[in-house]
């Protein structure tokens, strides 16, 4: 069920240089449904008796069928409420939100849309909090019109989402328990949409929209989740960068053989790495994985990990029958291995 109203409120905030629409929920209800985005990426939960709708990468909820249908907050009926859920990485690059800017940056712009397109009242510098664990900003942007309220939440290095919910005047406060229960159960998984295949066709992987692949020759794949990764001496907070190896790497480059154990060729290409970034890495003791972890576990996926001043890493690498080894290493700045490794496994799985 997709309304009018919604194409012309987008265009309305495209226009202003923003998406962004309002939603309602209603407080005190169980969240007994779960709903998933169009493109996997957004997982959360929400009262069964509510209702659901999306328009591009904005999700509405609505506690009756009329706040979902009307075109305005400002006309929602006493007891009605309405929210909205944006996730868009390409919208934020638009507006000059990179991979490491803060929370407040971009609820600072979705402020001033709000203020300027729909009469709500100038909310000043919005209030730091943390959304499960991370960093988020919220403010209460109540107008003439109602009660509004706004939050911009960061879900992985890199990527902020942003809440709005409204209701009529003086309404609001009755639906956070709800609104707040929602977001804290709202996880996001980048959908791995693109797929790499290498100029040979010896090697394939799917990875999430914005990143970049680049085919280093016929046996490696660089992979940037940003552009600014490129030539940076030093990598900031929400910087990757990973490299995908294909078997060709090891028979052509290091001169092993096919069935050769996992742990010469990757020994190979940590020798590699200390020779040319001597001090910026050091790889511990290899761990065959398993129990768990990694879906490839149970074939025999090895795992190093490094840690120094400069990069943490982690390398994986997986025999195949007849084929050979095939691996993949990705590096950040220290302590951020944990904003990277869900995404890096679904990549090498």
């Amino acid at each position: 069920m997709t309304h009018q109203r919604f194409g012309v409120l987008l265009l309305v905030l495209s226009l202003a240089g923003l998406l962004g629409l309002p939603m309602a929920v209603h407080a005190q209800d169980p969240l007994t449904q779960t709903y998933t985005a169009e493109n996997g990426a957004l997982t959360f939960s929400y009262p069964g008796n509510w209702l659901i709708d999306q328009a591009g990468p904005e999700i509405f909820i609505s506690n009756t069928e009329h706040a979902m249908s009307t075109g305005n907050p400002s006309q929602l009926l006493p007891g009605e409420f309405l929210m909205d859920i944006l996730v868009d990485p390409d919208l934020m690059s638009t507006f000059g939100i990179l991979p490491s800017s803060p929370p407040a940056d971009y609820y600072d712009i979705l402020a001033t849309i709000l203020v300027s397109n729909f009469g709500a009242n100038d909310p000043g510098v919005g209030l730091p909090t943390t959304f499960n664990g991370r960093d988020a900003v919220r403010g209460d942007v109540s107008g003439a019109g109602g009660d509004t309220f706004l939050m911009a939440f960061e879900l992985e290095r890199g990527i902020i989402g942003a809440a709005f919910a409204y209701s009529p005047q003086g309404e609001l406060a009755a639906f956070m328990p709800t609104i707040e229960a929602i977001l804290a159960t709202v996880t996001y998984n980048p959908p791995l949409s693109l797929k790499f295949t290498s100029t040979d066709g010896a090697m394939t992987f799917n990875y999430p929209v914005g990143w970049m692949v680049l085919q280093a020759d016929y046996t490696q794949a660089v992979i940037l989740n940003t552009k600014d990764v490129v030539g940076v001496p030093q990598f900031t907070p929400g910087m990757m960068r990973g490299v995908a190896f294909s078997p060709s790497l090891f028979t052509d480059q290091y001169g092993l053989s096919l069935d050769a154990p996992v742990e010469d060729g990757i020994n190979a290409f940590i020798d590699y790495l200390y020779r040319r970034r001597p001090g910026e890495y050091d790889f511990g003791a290899p761990q065959v994985l398993g129990g768990g972890g990694l879906a490839g576990a149970t074939g025999g996926v090895t795992e190093w990990r490094s840690s120094t001043s400069a990069y943490d890493a982690i390398i994986w690498a997986k025999q195949l029958e007849g084929y050979g080894t095939i691996g993949l290493f990705f590096s950040v700045g220290p302590g951020g291995l944990h904003d990277f490794e869900p995404i890096m496994q679904q990549i090498f799985e």
